[in-house]
């Protein structure tokens, strides 16, 4: 038989579980809406009966019959953010699929059923279908009835039954003989036998100690029910219950009315909650008991979310006593007068084609402005609070009519809603509001919750879906609703799966971004603290760890989308999760101002703040305070006052994170502040799905002095745009050796020596990975708007590979990099090995790269690689070095002055192209690169990728008296020109006009450059030497150079000549007119484009490469990070496995690498320093790891 077969015996204990139906009901809460706001009768229709155009009264066997849902007039569409399709049936809804079967003989038949979900164009989402397959006696009819928990489909993807399409029923003899069957009355059913429901499962009591539920209960059976009503009692019960009437008589689809009575008593503490379980006992006809849980609630008072009234008076005793909060209440001040409360208007349509209310990111203003008002009691703050509930909370104008709240998309939609939720925490007993505002707001509430609950179960875990079902547990705390709150906590795919499932053994939350590990671990850590009052201590709670790698569920993660990799890489020591863990998995990285490195997408960031001020608030863990004390500031919500005086020294140590697959490496060095110490970031774990870098094996950050080279969004276009994928995420942006200018396979990756000692710091990591194209067009589907010069210029080529595709994989390629950290300087040894030929590329990001020396110039391409498929085609204005006995490369980081957010103004473009406007102390960071090995290469260095914003369209005509001798439309930006070629013989004007699209703001580039008139004999005249007529045109301010006075590069190419063809006026064409007579002209040449990038290069990151060829790679790299006088003097090496360092100041340092060119993970280091030939010191790792 079948796996999914199911025995009569296996039915009847499916038939028997009582909570079948409770766990598909969560329609019921979308349904509530309809009845709350439209007065709706939403629970009268227990059962669907299916229909099929298919004869099936006496058909022959094997029969199959398909019962398709009608289409809708719209089809798929949003209501607010959730999906929705009219043409479906939601399954969720139901118990299971009822029919009435009978056949020719006695022989068992088997019943196949399949339910088969509404087809999408999007990524793969969704489970497709499910089945059962179900052997039941032949003869006599029978009435059958299949559980929906019965059919093979995960539960925790149960959403994909919110579309079903298709139910199609198979039915044949057990042995596949032929035979008659006669198939009626196939429906879905709401019960096996009594549905209850009703509309709020959960009620705080009233000043009586009261609440009462209206619980409809229905017969969904096909004969009349004599119904008796009970309580399923324990006998410890706090609370009275009463249900009444407590007999019914129902004949088949009737429904009636019961009202349950629950009274509690003032001997109850707030918060306290008891569940209620009414049982409905059929007495005839062999019927099923069902039951419904009703929660009622002691209520809390408000505030609570935050904290309660004494925790806000412990926040004025401190306004009252620390110098420090007085000027944080001050801040919370200026917000208050500031803050405007928001318009809501009709027809304002959000980034997601939806309708919305307002801007995302309103919550911290609305929420300081709450805060001021209860701190101060200033009723002009608390007015603006009221009001912008008001607002947005309307039935008719706010968020009940729109279910959407913001202007953009799902993540910023949770932190809008719970920036709503504090501020009404905070007014909600002030009278501000009137007990229909109250009503209004806590509808929006609900509605909220019911939104997102039905968004569960789609088999997703995501940062995103956190930073939504944390404000909407809150929400259900404050409508005291503990049934939602179970719902969104402990339901599939809910807060806890969440925890489980995307939270890795060492803390780490798998999409490795800095700042969504932080946001996931407030949004827990806050959500725990608004449960205590409820009873609920997730705080100090373990939850059992996930024994699976895999993370979510949809399919399109086994699937290899776009290259990413879904699951957790590392091991698994610890057999539960919690929150704290997720605090703890930060802790090591922070430096001694409190900064961390970024990972992923995700850029450097200071913890020393909020963040961990609320997480030393809720924990106390000591640690934490050592972590605050770096901070210039103090939470005034939070901050404990009096932080312990002695706390560990966490700054300067080394450590990693096997699952995160991070690792930093501090020098040790005495008598030296941690200023001064050297401090590098390596990357070698999970991979963290659309979030994650292909940067495995990688230098991740390098810091001294409070300054930072490199961070992964030091290049960032957005998430929108083809460079998200195609190059901010690719191998080539990161500095790592990477093969044939493609794409890692994020695989799994080994740690195999981890040291820190006095004298040096080292780590070996690697990985036996394939390498790819990058995702062409980075799964964007732009290919007509490029044509249409409509999005950034790329080669469009025949035969291109559709939007997403990857392929071109290489055979796997062993990749290695030892990293030793010494007082004074960085060495990276990098070893890789494949099958094939490949041609490998030692890469570093540097600003401002200059080659030394060493590096002789050789010949200028304008792209690193030309291939259209390639990252690398991003990379412009390459210059190609050689060097014969070592090379070497300087740069200097240049960091602005601070501004009052504590980020480096953006001076002179230093800090221009992506997230580099970051925390680092103003000065100078001069990096040193010695290429020890291979002692003879092949150096390029190129333009960086940087989002300068420079995109935009150029729409150009050439005419020659009033003829149209040439055209072109292409989008320019750091790619994009037009050569042009126009024959202009007997000719007496030339006029071009130029047409953007650009925003007026954007930075002035649009070039002719080396335009030259050809005459018949040959001459060659240059148009910057003639005097045009102009219309709205705006001029270079010199010729040759660009319009912020910097060198014109176009595409990479440089140019001298050159005339701006920019409109003024981006509204209007700009107009250049040239009078040709006397010049016996015969064609024009010149290049048309758009200058990248514009003004101040100096700065510019540039991409530093060694190239070598062949099936094995190995490379030294020796860096020297220092603020303008280097210690190190000269680095030698006679083989890889001997680097010998000299300093300025006479000493010799000789560091010995053994073991580890190869395969085998035997490695140990040893360094010794001498002077003359006195040995100083020395050190070993002394430690060989199989």
């Amino acid at each position: 038989m079948d796996s999914t077969t199911l025995s009569v015996q296996r039915l009847s204990q499916l038939l028997n579980d009582s909570r079948c139906f409770i766990k598909f009901c969560t329609m019921k809460y979308i349904l509530f809406f309809l009845s709350v706001f439209f007065q709706i009768s939403v629970l009268a229709q227990p059962n669907i009966k299916l229909i099929t155009d298919k004869n099936t009264s006496s058909a022959s066997l094997p029969m199959q019959v398909v019962y398709a849902h009608p289409d809708g007039e719209k089809g798929w569409y949003l209501r607010g953010l959730n999906t929705e399709h009219d043409g479906t049936y939601d399954v969720r809804q139901y118990y299971g699929l009822r029919m009435h079967i009978k056949s020719d003989s006695n022989k068992p038949i088997n019943i196949r059923c399949c339910m088969k979900r509404a087809v999408t164009k999007d990524r793969h989402n969704w489970a497709d279908s499910t089945s059962v397959v179900v052997q039941v006696p032949g003869g006599e009819w029978q009435s059958i009835l299949i559980p929906i928990t019965a059919f093979n489909y995960n539960r925790g993807q149960e959403y994909f039954l919110k579309y079903i399409k298709e139910i199609m029923i198979f039915v044949e003899n057990a042995d596949h003989s032929p035979g008659i069957v006669n198939l009626k009355d196939v429906c879905l059913v709401k019960a096996h036998t009594l549905a209850m429901e009703t509309d709020i499962y959960s009620r705080p009591l009233n000043e009586k100690h009261e609440t009462d539920y209206q619980v409809r209960v229905t017969n969904t059976s096909v004969v009349p029910q004599a119904v008796t009503l009970q309580f399923k009692k324990d006998g410890w019960e706090g609370m009275k219950a009463e249900v009444i009437p407590s007999s019914l008589f129902l004949n088949p689809n009737e429904s009636s009315l019961v009202t349950v009575k629950v009274k509690g008593s003032d001997y109850l503490p707030a918060g306290a909650h008891e569940s209620t379980i009414l049982q409905a006992i059929p007495l005839m006809h062999d019927g099923k008991t069902e039951e419904i849980e009703l929660i009622s609630v002691v209520p809390v008072r408000s505030p609570f979310i935050t904290h309660d009234a004494n925790g806000w008076a412990e926040v004025k005793r401190k306004v009252d006593k620390y110098d420090w909060a007085k000027q944080e209440l001050q801040e919370f001040i200026q917000v208050a007068e500031a803050f405007k409360v928001p318009e809501v208007r009709k027809g304002t349509m959000s980034d997601q084609g939806t309708e919305g209310l307002v801007r995302a990111y309103i919550e911290s203003s609305l929420h300081r402005t709450a805060v001021a008002y209860y701190l101060t009691g200033n009723r002009t703050y608390g007015e603006k609070v009221a009001e912008t509930l008001r607002r947005l909370t309307d039935p008719v104008m706010g968020y009940p009519r729109t279910q959407h709240l913001t202007f953009q998309g799902i993540p910023q939609e949770g932190g809008t809603m719970e920036g709503l939720l504090l501020a009404y925490d905070l007014i909600k007993e002030s009278g501000l509001l009137s007990k229909e505002d109250c009503k209004n707001v806590e509808n929006t509430f609900r509605l909220f919750c019911l939104n997102f609950i039905d968004m569960m179960g789609d088999g997703g875990i995501s940062n995103w879906s956190v930073f939504n079902l944390g404000p909407a547990a809150e929400c259900a705390l404050m409508l005291q609703d503990m049934h939602l709150f179970n719902q969104i906590a402990y339901g599939p795919c809910g807060l806890i799966d969440h925890l489980r499932y995307g939270t890795m053994d060492d803390g780490w939350w798998y999409e490795m971004s800095l700042s969504y590990n932080i946001g996931c671990a407030m949004c827990y850590t806050t959500t725990a603290l608004a449960a205590r009052a409820f009873g609920i201590d997730w705080i100090n709670q373990k939850f059992p760890s996930s024994l699976t790698r895999n993370v979510g569920l949809r399919p399109f993660e086994y699937e290899n989308l776009l290259g990413m990799a879904f699951g957790k890489f590392g091991p698994l020591k610890q057999n539960t999760i919690d929150i704290k863990r997720m605090w703890d998995g930060i802790l090591l990285y922070p430096d001694y101002r409190g900064v961390m490195f970024g990972m992923g997408d995700g850029h450097e960031q200071v913890l020393s703040g909020d963040q961990f001020e609320l997480a030393y608030y809720v924990f106390r863990d000591p640690r934490y305070a050592s972590l605050l004390k770096r901070s210039e500031k103090r939470s005034l919500i939070y901050g404990v006052p009096e932080l312990p005086e002695e706390t560990p020294e966490i700054a300067s140590l080394s450590g990693y994170s096997d699952n995160a697959g991070i690792a930093v490496l501090r020098s040790q060095t005495k008598n030296r502040s941690q200023r001064e110490q050297l401090q590098v970031a390596l990357k070698y774990g999970t991979h963290g799905s659309y979030h994650g870098h292909f940067d495995r094996i990688s230098l991740l950050s390098m810091m001294r002095y409070g300054r930072s080279f490199y961070n992964p969004e030091t290049s960032w276009f957005g998430y929108g745009s083809y460079m998200y994928k195609w190059w901010v995420q690719s191998s080539m942006s990161h500095n790592m050796v990477v093969v044939d200018g493609k794409m890692q396979e994020p695989t799994s990756c080994d740690q195999f020596l981890f040291y820190s000692g006095n004298m040096m710091q080292v780590h070996a990591m690697s990985t036996d990975a394939r390498w790819s194209n990058s995702p062409y067009l980075g799964g964007y589907d732009q290919i007509e708007n490029i044509k249409a010069g409509k999005a950034p210029y790329v080669p469009i080529v025949q035969g291109h590979p559709k939007p997403g595709d990857i392929g071109g994989y290489s055979e796997p390629v062993h990749q290695r990099r030892l990293t030793v950290v010494t007082d004074d300087y960085v060495i990276l040894a990098d070893y890789l090995k494949g099958d094939e030929k490949h041609t490998f590329e030692n890469l570093l990001q540097l600003r401002g790269a200059q080659p030394e020396c060493e590096l002789k110039f050789v010949s200028h391409i304008p792209q690193w690689n030309d291939d259209p498929l390639n990252s690398g085609q991003f990379i412009t204005n390459v210059n190609r070095y050689q060097y014969q006995q070592g090379g070497k490369v300087t740069s200097v980081h240049h960091f602005a002055p601070k501004g009052k957010d504590g980020k480096n103004l953006a001076v002179n473009n230093w800090e221009t192209g992506g997230q580099n406007r970051l925390y680092n102390e103003p000065g100078d960071l001069n990096i040193d690169v010695y290429m020890a090995w291979p002692r003879k290469a092949e150096v390029k260095i190129g333009d960086y990728a940087e989002d300068w914003g420079i995109s935009k369209m150029l729409d150009y005509q050439v005419k020659a008296d009033g003829e149209l001798m040439a055209q072109g439309t292409i989008g320019t930006w750091i790619l994009g020109k037009q050569h042009l070629n126009v024959p202009l013989k007997d000719k007496k004007e030339l006029t071009l006009t130029v047409r953007t699209d650009c925003r007026q703001e954007r930075k002035k580039t649009l070039i002719l450059a080396d335009a030259y008139f050809i005459t018949d004999k040959g001459r060659k005249i240059a148009l910057s030497s003639l005097k045009a007529v102009t219309e709205n045109v705006a001029a270079l301010p010199v010729n040759g150079k660009d319009y912020e006075n910097g060198p014109i590069k176009i595409a990479g190419d440089s140019y001298k000549e050159s005339i701006g063809v920019e409109p003024d006026n981006a509204k209007e064409e700009a107009r250049l007119s040239y009078d040709l007579q006397g010049l016996n002209v015969v064609r024009l040449e010149g290049v048309i484009g758009g200058d990248y990038p514009v003004g101040e290069e100096n700065q510019l990151r540039k991409v530093v490469g060694v190239c070598l060829q062949g099936n094995e790679a190995i490379y030294v790299t020796v860096i020297e990070p220092h603020e303008g006088k280097p210690l190190v003097r000269k680095v030698d090496a006679d083989n890889p496995s001997k680097i010998i360092v000299e300093l300025i100041d006479g000493r010799m340092q000789e560091i010995d690498i053994q073991g580890f060119y190869g395969v085998e993970k035997k490695t140990a280091v040893s360094i010794v320093e001498r002077k003359g030939k006195m040995e100083i010191r020395s050190e070993s790792t002394n430690t060989l790891y199989n």
